[in-house]
């Protein structure tokens, strides 16, 4: 995960329009599921072996692709990864197996559950149990029941309550974002109770893992799929997603610096476990309202929603003011108090009448 150092670098870079933007469809706005998964793989392997350039990847990991002359100089290379690195040619089977032996797990990254469970065309996934179990093992270990003794039973999958939905979110990687994916594609296709739980949960995850994402690249149409077809399904009908990808991105940033700023974080280099925890903490009003307020809802009421009661729009312009406050707190680099913000409204005298 990234450090501090790279937080700040983030800050710096998000509010260019065009990065992590490759091959948007113009009748969907997204770039396909297959492009992104391909260039997942790609910028994962970067980052694992620290080599800068589709040049260098290709170098070294398929060295016969470059041929040399007489004095053993390089002249000419298929130049094949480029179009890895832009997400336009899938890695075919014999390639895969020849950079997993030397990046061990990488091809998982190609074949991610995620990547299935974010095309909401695809049913099938929602039977049975076999896609959560084809998820990491840190992430079976909080859906499931743990293992008997007796081998040959095969855990149960436990309900969905706060407390596991709380434990996936600290978890906040690829694995649990497919899982809370999943949950919530099966609770909407099923009417069940929980959608709001897991949104919400959801949307922690994102807030904790967009900014690494944004790293590698993949953040912005990755999140624009999330906002646009996964999320809704945990949303009432006038309601919308509070964030924008940008701004996903920026709080995300922002969330990770907070850690830094607290007391266990301060002057620390923490695991990303215990980063998570402090970062859950922030989220929910334990260090102030203003982090809550600029980003800990998912949803907000969408003001252009027909029919809206008086209630709802008084609703509606009370979240903007919230957010408003939350946002200007964390730009400003202060701890807000709650006392301005509350000066900020505009209190309407009630009568008060005697009993007759």
């Amino acid at each position: 995960m990234v450090d501090l150092k790279g937080v700040f670098r983030i800050i710096k870079q998000f509010h260019l329009p065009t990065r992590n933007l490759l091959h948007i469809d113009p009748l969907s706005g997204h770039e396909s599921i297959k492009s992104l998964s391909i260039r997942f793989w790609f910028e994962n392997l970067r980052r694992r072996t620290a080599l800068p350039t589709a040049y260098s990847l290709e170098q070294f990991f398929e060295p016969s692709s470059f041929i040399r002359d007489q004095n053993d100089s390089i002249s000419s290379y298929r130049n094949k990864w480029i179009r890895y690195e832009d997400g336009v040619h899938r890695p075919q089977p014999a390639l895969l197996r020849m950079v997993d032996e030397k990046c061990h797990g990488s091809a998982r990254d190609l074949n991610h559950p995620l990547w299935r469970a974010l095309d909401v065309s695809d049913q099938k996934i929602l039977k049975g149990e076999s896609f959560l179990r084809a998820l990491a093992p840190g992430v079976q270990t909080v859906i499931f029941t743990p293992e008997d003794d007796a081998p040959l039973i095969q855990s149960a999958r436990l309900p969905v309550t706060f407390v596991l939905l709380k434990r996936l979110v600290r978890k906040a990687n690829l694995d649990a974002v497919a899982c809370l994916v999943w949950l919530l594609r099966e609770s909407r296709h099923a009417g069940g109770t929980n959608t709001g739980r897991i949104g919400m949960a959801l949307h922690h995850v994102l807030l904790m893992m967009a900014m690494d994402l944004h790293a590698m690249k993949v953040a912005r149409p990755l999140l624009q799929i999330l906002v646009d077809r996964i999320l809704p399904l945990a949303m009432q009908p006038h309601e919308r997603v509070a964030l924008s990808v940008n701004e996903y991105i920026e709080a995300s940033a922002r969330l990770n610096i907070l850690v830094y700023r607290t007391k266990i974080g301060k002057g620390q280099s923490l695991p990303w476990s215990k980063r998570t925890r402090v970062m859950a903490k922030l989220l929910d009003i334990t260090y102030g309202f203003d982090i809550f307020f600029a980003m800990g809802k998912p949803f907000r009421i969408d003001e252009s929603a027909p029919g809206l009661s008086q209630e709802h729009l008084r609703l509606a312009a009370s979240e903007k003011k919230d957010a408003d406050w939350g946002w200007e707190c964390l730009r400003s680099n202060r701890q807000g108090n709650v006392k301005e913000m509350l000066e900020r409204y505009d209190y309407e005298e009630i009568p008060v009448t005697a009993d007759t």
